[in-house]
């Protein structure tokens, strides 16, 4: 069932319910506003999130700057050079 959120509002335990069989979308003024689901359908999702999330990059550099300790590595920074720019006049 579609419902709207006056609907959701008036007969939620009828909606909570309902999601026990299926998601449930709700639409405001004709767009998908929300989708109920229920709790088992909700922590399936978050552990195939958690299973296919992607690291971040502050999760890689981590990861690196491990990987370079281990090794006793060190990243030489070569000194800056002063250059002037020629903008076009």
């Amino acid at each position: 069932m579609n419902w709207t959120i006056g609907e959701a509002r008036r007969r939620f335990a009828e909606l909570i319910r309902a999601a026990s069989r299926g998601p449930q979308p709700i639409y405001r003024r004709d767009k998908l506003a929300a989708v109920l689901i229920d709790a088992q359908r909700y922590r399936e999702f978050e552990q195939w999130r958690n299973e296919h999330r992607g690291r971040s990059v502050a999760e890689a550099f981590a990861e690196y700057r491990a990987i370079a300790d281990s090794e006793n590595y060190e990243l030489e920074i070569p000194e800056r050079l002063n250059r002037t720019l020629n903008w076009p006049q």
